[in-house]
């Protein structure tokens, strides 16, 4: 199986770069001498309001994104509700994304026309292999899904996530 390290990482020298959920995990550990001129970008991406106040915020600062990756997420958890009213998991690892995306796409597809190399990453799992059968119960998304344990509530983000 091939490896991947920091070394492989191409020249991305004037290039605009999100990786949400930079506070933990992968988008934490992206501390790399080629990364310069990082700013912090703040964002809850289980609301609503905050997504649409981080996007705002970053295309009043920026002319182009070249790569946005999808990385924040929660898993596992508890049950709870988004700020939106949302079941934790699937708002805050789709629907929040989602949302962050479209409102940057425009970007992204001006990026496109003269990047090659512009793209867009949503971070799934392995686990969305085991999402229940029933895997969207769109009347439950509105709820804690009480009836499903936090493994099945995080397998059906993933799934959604790849879908």
């Amino acid at each position: 199986m091939p490896t991947f390290s920091s070394q492989d990482v191409p020249d991305l020298s004037g290039q605009v770069i999100i990786v949400t959920g930079g506070n933990a995990g992968l988008g934490l550990n992206e501390n790399n001498p080629k990364f310069t001129n990082i700013h912090f970008l703040e964002l809850d991406i289980a609301s609503f309001e905050s997504v649409e106040t981080a996007a705002a915020n970053f295309l009043r600062q920026e002319s182009r994104l070249d790569i946005l990756i999808n990385n924040a997420g929660i898993m596992m958890t508890p049950e709870g509700l988004t700020k939106d009213g949302y079941e934790i998991q699937f708002g805050t690892n789709v629907l929040g994304p989602a949302l962050f995306t479209q409102l940057l796409l425009p970007y992204l597809r001006n990026t496109a026309k003269v990047n090659t190399q512009t793209r867009l990453v949503m971070l799934a799992s392995a686990a969305h292999a085991r999402a229940p059968k029933t895997v969207y119960d769109f009347d439950e998304l509105r709820t804690t899904a009480p009836n499903g344990h936090t493994t099945e509530r995080y397998t059906m983000s993933k799934l959604a996530n790849i879908h």
